[in-house]
């Protein structure tokens, strides 16, 4: 069965396709991170992700690898297939960074004052690696934030 196109909506959504013809298309897509410069492949659909979709991704990498070790290869394996090179990309980067790879880190105390953190919470590895925006990486009650709002 086919989706009505609600009045007043886009065009394309819901997508008037069958669940082979979603499968094949989801195939054929790559999410990519906002901003970077990515070369284009003919009939490849792209979505673009947000800074916090970048760095939920960052998360599950460095959770996989509290379970599996930081040397594990295939941390993005339960990642949908749009989703796996770019996570595989981020995976790559973090694999060569100190702060994932021995989970340990520097926080910045201001005033010129750092602090020797370790474990290294997971919001400055997706920021010193990946170089992500702490602010979308933080979570309610994580790293001094305040946990009652």
């Amino acid at each position: 069965m086919r989706n009505q196109q609600q009045p007043g909506g886009p065009v394309d959504w819901p997508p008037a396709t069958t669940s082979a013809e979603s499968a094949a298309a989801l195939e054929k897509s790559q999410f990519v991170p906002f901003g970077k410069k990515i070369p284009r492949l003919p009939g490849v659909k792209y979505f673009v992700t947000s800074g916090v979709q970048e760095c939920m991704m960052c998360r599950r990498i460095i959770t996989h690898a509290e379970n599996y070790g930081h040397g594990f290869f295939e941390l993005c394996s339960n990642e949908v297939i749009s989703a796996k090179p770019m996570c595989e990309a981020q995976q790559k980067v973090l694999a060569a960074c100190p702060e994932f790879k021995q989970d340990w880190c520097y926080s910045d105390n201001g005033g010129g004052d750092q602090q020797l953190l370790s474990p290294c919470p997971a919001v400055l590895k997706c920021h010193y690696c990946l170089g992500l925006n702490p602010l979308h990486c933080v979570k309610r009650g994580e790293y001094g934030t305040y946990e009652g709002m």
